[in-house]
């Protein structure tokens, strides 16, 4: 099995609670400990309304992330009853056939401190553009208060965009991979699509390419 994101956690459930038959499982960029939504989707939210504010989201990553609503979001809330349910059971014999793979996007402190940077110009200017805009008060400071609590979450500080570091790994996983890659070019990118290749025909998989 091949899974990708949130599609690893329905794969647990199907291996570790269901106990169904696999070989083998590669789980890509899969939120183990939950992936915080909310924040991520005010971040994109900010984006827009400053017109294109360059955050290093990719336009795939953007709409996965409008897309995800409803009950998946819930269940992926970091500390939801269903991971706290899937993460206690510790299946020490199942997960040693897990082979994870996990991106890390932004690791220059400069790119981080450009980031904020940015993010500190946007909070500024956008109070003046808020007030310029004719809206009711009301919604001005519903706005106000969105910019004023806006930060990078660790998912983009510290993981692929989308889930952190921390979240894609997995105790007791047999292998475990951190590669210079966003939440959705995990499932594109040539090295990490020549490793995965390599497991699924029984050779030793290539070695890390960015440790942790």
């Amino acid at each position: 099995f091949i899974c990708h994101s949130a599609g690893g956690l329905v794969f647990r459930y199907y291996a570790e609670v269901a106990g169904g038959a696999f070989r083998r499982a590669v789980l890509q960029g899969t939120p183990h400990a939950g992936s915080d939504m909310a924040k991520l989707r005010i971040l994109l939210e900010t984006k827009q309304l400053v017109g294109g504010l360059p955050l290093g989201f990719p336009t795939a990553l953007e709409n996965a992330l409008r897309d995800g609503k409803g009950q998946i979001s819930d269940d992926l809330r970091p500390d939801s009853l269903f991971l706290r349910y899937l993460n206690a059971r510790k299946s020490t014999a199942v997960r040693e056939r897990y082979y994870i793979f996990r991106g890390h996007a932004i690791r220059s402190r400069g790119a981080l401190t450009a980031l904020e940077s940015l993010l500190a110009v946007a909070r500024a200017g956008l109070g003046r553009k808020l007030t310029q805009t004719g809206q009711p008060s009301l919604l001005i400071q519903s706005a106000q208060s969105l910019i004023d609590t806006l930060t990078l979450p660790d998912e983009v500080t510290n993981g692929d965009l989308a889930v952190t570091l921390e979240s894609a790994g997995l105790e007791g996983a047999t292998y475990t991979a951190t590669y210079p890659a966003h939440h959705i070019a995990l499932v594109k990118d040539r090295a990490i699509i020549e490793a995965i290749s390599r497991i699924v025909l029984d050779l030793k998989p290539a070695e890390e390419k960015v440790g942790r």
